[in-house]
């Protein structure tokens, strides 16, 4: 473990994507930290001395503390000696746009499949997730060949998205549709073969079963506000 000039105390839930992010940066940099699990969704009370909004993750360093999984994550790769992004202003624009485009194109469509159940609006939830991921396919193939976005660094990109890389296959699975194997997507599975394999995002992770178990969940939830 790294030490920092102040403590780190990471407030976080196994389950949680966003809380993920938080936990792949700490496991990445090695930066010594104390992780304090909290359940969802009953809460502690005095959690939200921590964090208001009552999310997580939240992040103590010192006295001062964060909210909000991408602010964190990219807090705790400043504080490491280690480099997550390139130099290069216009590359780092490109990661966050990736970060971006991911949040705002693709992660609204993974969360519909868990919503729709009539078979024409499944195709058409379908269609319009396979024909984002073509276009993040050539954001991949734009920077590099692999394995990661910027070739061989392992960056911010891979950082913030992995934890929805994981539960791709779980949405794919409950909603039983299926992710061609086409020549406009080589690169995008490539990368999240990669990413699955990482050793952050499996210390980090749920089980494949506990995914799924937790997908569901999450359908049956979003259904029922439908």
């Amino acid at each position: 473990m790294v030490n920092t000039a102040k403590p780190i105390t990471i407030y976080s839930n196994r389950a949680c994507p966003y809380a993920q992010r938080a936990l792949i940066a700490l496991y990445e940099t090695g930066l010594e930290h104390e992780l304090v699990e909290i359940p969802l969704p009953n809460k502690p009370s005095w959690y939200l001395d921590i964090n208001p909004e009552g999310k997580v993750p939240a992040l103590k360093y010192g006295d001062d503390i964060l909210a909000e999984s991408l602010v964190i994550a990219e807090f705790i790769t400043d504080l490491s000696d280690k480099s997550f992004l390139p130099q290069d202003p216009l590359k780092r624009a490109q990661a966050r746009f990736a970060i971006e485009f991911w949040g705002s194109k693709i992660v609204p469509i993974l969360y519909r499949l868990l919503r729709v159940s009539d078979s024409a609006e499944i195709d058409t939830t379908t269609n319009e997730l396979v024909e984002h991921l073509k276009r993040f396919n050539a954001l991949l193939a734009a920077q590099s060949d692999g394995p990661y976005f910027f070739g061989d660094q392992y960056s911010l990109v891979e950082i913030v998205l992995s934890p929805f890389i994981g539960r791709l296959a779980p949405t794919v699975k409950f909603a039983r549709i299926n992710i061609p194997k086409t020549p406009e997507l080589t690169r995008f599975h490539s990368w999240t073969a990669e990413i699955l394999e990482r050793p952050s995002f499996q210390k980090s992770s749920l089980s494949a079963e506990e995914l799924y178990e937790k997908t569901e969940q999450l359908a049956t939830k979003i259904r029922a506000l439908a």
